[in-house]
């Protein structure tokens, strides 16, 4: 069984400040994996920790930089992860679904595929759903505990944020995560021009919404 976790990159706010001049967030340091992704990852742990015959892999949408939040992904006992790289803060949310569903099928479509079920970062955590429609998947299901939610396959779980708590990886498998090779799919050689294109600008209220 394959299965797939979609994670997410989020700005430092610690470090960040709103510019009211420019009206958008002015980001400083590294952007970091938000709660709900480590929520996500120790789900699909537990998954493959109750089945030999799994395999995982972690895929996030972001720049070069972001890498850092894929390997923490692999320390937690992911087989894999992959980076679609791309300007992710120019999409939409439809495009944004649209490269990841073309990434998996490219990859390999999952048997189950695990988001969260808020984004971590002001949208709604519409996201892994809109990808799952793409893929043709035709059952979701939330879940609090992964070790009570239904087995079968082609199917999306949709983790809550504080739904476990997660382990964190100790310094033995930080380190071998760090040695592993990460995939890396370009966001222009997933889509055409003209698909690019259908970028829209979205309100805050609906982005929030």
């Amino acid at each position: 069984m394959n299965v797939v976790a979609l994670i997410k990159a989020v700005p430092d706010l610690t470090q960040s400040r709103y510019s009211k001049s420019e009206m958008k967030l002015q980001e400083k340091g590294p952007r970091l994996m938000p709660p709900v992704s480590e929520n996500v990852l120790e789900a699909v742990r537990q998954i493959k920790e109750s089945n030999q015959n799994v395999s995982t892999r972690a895929l996030l949408l972001g720049n070069q930089a972001e890498d850092i939040v894929l390997r923490k992904a692999l320390a937690f006992g992911l087989d894999q992860a992959c980076l679609i790289l791309g300007d992710v803060d120019a999409y939409d949310p439809y495009l944004k679904s649209r490269l990841i569903a073309k990434a998996l099928e490219k990859l390999g479509v999952p048997d189950v595929l695990v988001v969260g079920s808020d984004s971590g970062f002001g949208s709604g955590g519409q996201l892994g759903i809109r990808v799952a429609e793409l893929l043709g998947f035709e059952d979701a299901e939330t879940v609090g505990d992964i070790a009570s939610a239904s087995p079968s396959v082609r199917k999306v779980f949709l983790v809550e944020q504080g739904a476990n708590q997660p382990r964190i990886p100790n310094i033995m498998a930080v380190m071998k995560a760090g040695s592993k090779e990460l995939l890396t799919l370009k966001a222009e050689e997933l889509l055409t021009g003209e698909e690019f294109k259908s970028v829209q600008i979205i309100s805050r209220e609906e982005w929030l919404g």
